[in-house]
């Protein structure tokens, strides 16, 4: 994971998508075989963080996405409030990246 990350860094758009597929696959290990509520909703949010911008173009952004929010709704969680967290995450980084 932390592989993935580090590439990302340098070219966000070839390695996001990584990110993200391997931050969904994690969440769900973390929903399924190894219950961690907070690590797999860390991930879980990790994972839309990095696919939203490419949901658009990256068919397995989206299903990453999907998979995502179908996590949060396991522990119970508002997939909308979940998925709008999210957003207001990436708009920030965004912000943050735009003064820098």
């Amino acid at each position: 994971m932390e592989i993935h990350r580090r590439l990302a860094e340098a070219n966000p758009q070839t390695y996001l998508p990584d990110v993200a597929m391997t931050a969904v696959n994690m969440s769900i290990f973390y929903l399924q075989a190894a219950p961690d509520r907070e690590k797999s909703l860390g991930y879980a949010k990790e994972t839309l963080v990095a696919a939203l911008p490419f949901m658009e173009f990256v068919p397995a952004a989206k299903t990453s996405v999907s998979k995502a929010l179908q996590v949060a709704g396991a522990w119970g969680l508002n997939r909308e409030a979940f998925f709008e967290e999210a957003v207001k995450v990436l708009q920030s980084d965004e912000a943050k990246r735009r003064v820098q």
